[in-house]
């Protein structure tokens, strides 16, 4: 997994600085590595495209509300404040737990998501790591975590034990 790691300047920079200060042998030890920044680019390209198709998602069931509203008295109205979050919720999980193991934003960018054997993460461990997500979207300083972990793991990823890689 660490062999694809992104060749950027500040990471070729940063290994050959490394391997002047500390040595041949100390320049092998990839535990040293900051995470693989291709994966975290990628997955925040799939944030974005997920933002997109959960936003028209919502927008539409929003919409079917709104127009069902005029039918049952206004009764479906009190479900529009969770017309996007429950769409976001369930496109997450149904999306990540499937066999796909990823949202459609994971699989363009070629990604996938697995507990830490290696397996399909089940639908309330994909729900409960979308939620996670979008709490730690709050708290932006959170999302750094990745950089500086071995498997470019965000906070959400390690609190539910998953591992978003490259497929």
């Amino acid at each position: 997994m660490r062999n694809d790691f992104h060749q950027t300047s500040w990471s070729v920079a940063r290994k050959s600085r490394r391997g002047q200060e500390a040595g041949a042998a100390d320049a092998a030890d990839d535990s040293l590595e900051i995470g693989d920044t291709q994966v975290l680019f990628s997955r925040v390209c799939a944030f974005g495209l997920d933002f997109i198709v959960v936003g028209l998602l919502g927008s539409l069931i929003f919409a079917l509300l709104a127009v069902a509203g005029l039918f049952t008295f206004g009764l479906s109205w009190f479900a529009l404040p969770l017309a996007f979050p429950l769409t976001a919720f369930f496109y997450n999980a149904s999306t990540v737990s499937g066999p796909n193991r990823g949202t459609w934003g994971m699989r363009a960018m070629g990604l996938e998501v697995v507990d830490m054997r290696g397996q399909p993460v089940d639908f309330i461990i994909a729900g409960a790591h979308a939620v996670l997500l979008y709490v730690s979207l709050m708290f932006p300083p959170v999302l750094l975590v990745g950089l500086f972990n071995d498997k470019s793991r965000l906070l959400h990823d390690i609190a539910t034990g998953v591992l978003v890689r490259r497929r």
